[in-house]
């Protein structure tokens, strides 16, 4: 990386959408009933994204999920370069809800670090699944 970080800019979210939630799913508590970490998949689009920066998932300007860039560029359907990223609840947090919003930053590493500002709100929202 140069000495000047460029932040990433953010121009599409998504979460992995699953049957019934076609937002998608963001999970909010930390580990399934049987003790396994659940991991939230979701997708930016943007300029600037690498794998392997730091994704921060924010629920109403606070964060609650974080993780990483796991691979990309990839092409949709429209011929538009996508990452998919990872993240994980860090710690079990009360549900998002209708009201609240979800956004999502990404990071640079640095120095300095660059964070994507402001941030992306997820389009459509995610639902929680327990």
């Amino acid at each position: 990386m140069s000495e000047e970080t460029t932040a990433p800019v953010l121009s599409h979210v998504r979460f992995q959408p699953i049957t019934g939630h076609d937002g998608g799913v963001l999970y909010a508590k930390k580990k399934d009933i049987n003790g396994n970490v659940l991991k939230t998949i979701g997708w930016v689009r943007g300029t600037g994204i690498l794998n392997g920066q730091t994704v921060q998932v924010m629920k109403n300007r606070n964060k609650g999920w974080e993780g990483t860039v796991k691979s990309g560029p990839h092409k949709n359907q429209f011929g538009q370069d996508y990452w998919q990223f990872e993240v994980e609840s860090l710690a079990t947090a009360a549900d998002p809800t209708q009201d609240d919003t979800i956004t999502v930053t990404v990071t640079s590493p640095g120095p300095p670090p660059a964070t994507s500002t402001p941030p992306q709100v997820s389009d459509p929202q995610p639902d929680q699944v327990p």
